[in-house]
């Protein structure tokens, strides 16, 4: 099966090549066999007509003393060299040496034919002796040295050779050169109609690609092309079908993030503006209690903007790290410290485990200490955000290679496998009824990501619904120079 495009390409040329070659050759074939058939034709009729005019003249004459000029008239009509001897070898004409008629001479070639007026049949003679025969004495030639005649009246056997005529009697004449001409002609236009039809299958995909292209262009993310092969082209295709599909996802994205945004901001404004008129017109007190619920506002209003920001630097490739050693353990302590009494609060146990199996000494890697404490926190506080009273979340750090791991396992309700490819996109909630009070801002995993991605690591998650889902960070010892951010696409298990 045909699937590289190169190969699809050579074969159609080669088909086409093929395909000129053979008619070609058939053509000369067929050419050649026609032209020789009529060539050998003619010459024959030549022969027939100089054969007949000399049988002619014997038949008419006693002899063949005064001959010379006939021959030389009918050589010089059909441009052949006529030499007439007798069976003995003597020259009775010669079309061109008139002098050597009467001599004896040996004649190289073949005679053409015996001409005997007494029997008109044309006979193809070979004597065993050319110049050898019953006249082969010097006597002056007389009408019976020509050959044995039968009666009298006519002229004696002799013998008759032709030599090649001026032009070749296969030459093409105008209607072989026409044939060849329309053959020709009919030979390049299907050598043109293959590479048409060779080129035409070549084009139609790619052309229906640039259409599609032009689509997009215009702001069409629905236009598709079909894929009709597996070579190159097919590859073309599906790559193009690909890249619209991810261009219409991240359309949707956009549009669902302006949204969110939007809406992320409003909730918060509104309470600001609302509780700030209220105190205004003296509805509410400007006490402690309510200074202390407009700075809570601000704060989370803070907070969403710089995850925003984050965000953003991440995706623009601005993100800046502060590298230095950090060890993972001690990290994993400081992060639990701070979130313990949240997790006292709502009865849920909060451990941290150290090392792998015997071993309980610190992990060191190169990282922005910051932004690395910021990746353990939001995963813990992810967890308390979704795991039911009386539950259990353990961090747990343990070598990984010449880097470290960092796994966030909690035993509350679990992601569905149907939501896990997306938990790391911004905004996006599982579970659509909570709100931010509940289910965060929804920022959370995508800073996860991003700041993981910025230390070339890796953030992977596994989930069972009812069982718990585990959040796993695994991180390289040092951190390389700055790079290109994967997008925000979950590495997940399914469980």
């Amino acid at each position: 099966m045909l699937r590289r495009f190169e190969t699809k390409l050579l074969a159609g040329a080669l088909a086409v090549a093929l395909l000129s070659i053979t008619l070609t050759a058939w053509l000369v074939s067929a050419t050649t066999r026609t032209e020789l058939r009529q060539g050998f034709e003619r010459s024959l009729e030549v022969d027939v007509g100089i054969y007949d005019d000399l049988l002619t003249y014997g038949q008419a004459h006693p002899d063949w003393a005064d001959v010379q000029p006939l021959v030389a008239t009918v050589a010089q009509e059909n441009g052949r060299r006529i030499v007439l001897t007798t069976r003995g070898g003597r020259v009775l004409a010669d079309s061109e040496q008139p002098a050597a008629v009467g001599t004896r001479r040996r004649v190289a070639q073949r005679a053409s034919a015996l001409i005997d007026p007494q029997s008109p049949v044309v006979v193809a003679y070979e004597p065993d002796s050319i110049g050898t025969g019953p006249d082969s004495g010097d006597a002056p030639l007389a009408a019976d040295t020509a050959g044995p005649r039968l009666r009298t009246g006519v002229a004696g056997q002799a013998l008759l050779y032709l030599g090649p005529a001026d032009t070749s009697p296969f030459s093409l004449r105008g209607s072989g050169r026409w044939r060849i001409a329309a053959l020709a002609l009919a030979v390049l236009a299907l050598a043109g109609a293959a590479a048409w039809w060779a080129t035409r299958r070549v084009v139609r995909p790619v052309r229906a690609v640039a259409v599609a292209a032009g689509r997009v262009a215009g702001g069409d993310l629905t236009s598709r092309v079909e894929v009709g092969s597996r070579d190159e082209i097919g590859a073309l295709a599906t790559s193009f079908n690909t890249m619209a599909d991810t261009l219409a996802r991240n359309e949707r994205q956009r549009q669902r993030l302006v949204a969110d945004i939007a809406h992320e901001l409003r909730n918060p404004l509104v309470t600001l503006g609302g509780t700030l008129e209220a105190a205004s017109d003296r509805v509410l007190p400007l006490d402690d209690d309510l200074v202390e619920s407009l700075s809570s506002d601000v704060r989370l209003l803070q907070e969403l903007v710089e995850d925003l920001a984050q965000l953003a630097a991440a995706d623009a490739g601005q993100l800046r790290l502060l590298p230095e050693p950090v060890d993972v353990a001690e990290l994993a302590d400081e992060v639990a410290a701070r979130y313990r009494p949240a997790a006292e609060a709502a009865r849920i146990e909060l451990l941290v485990e150290r090392g792998g199996a015997g071993h309980a000494g610190p992990l060191i890697v190169e990282a922005d200490r910051r932004r690395l404490h910021q990746v353990v926190a939001n995963l813990v506080s992810n967890a308390l955000r979704y795991t039911p009273s009386g539950g259990t979340i353990t961090v747990r750090t343990s070598s990984a290679g010449r880097g470290a791991r960092i796994e966030v396992t909690d035993d509350g309700e679990g992601i569905a496998a149907a939501d896990l490819p997306y938990v790391f996109e911004a905004f996006y909630r599982a579970d659509r009824a909570r709100s931010r009070d509940t289910g965060g801002s929804g920022l959370g995993l995508a800073v996860v990501h991003q700041l993981v991605a910025a230390h070339a690591g890796v953030v992977k998650v596994t989930s069972c619904v009812g069982s718990g889902t585990t959040f796993t960070v695994e991180l390289a010892s040092t951190v390389p120079e700055r790079r290109a951010l994967p997008p925000r696409t979950a590495v997940l298990d399914r469980a």
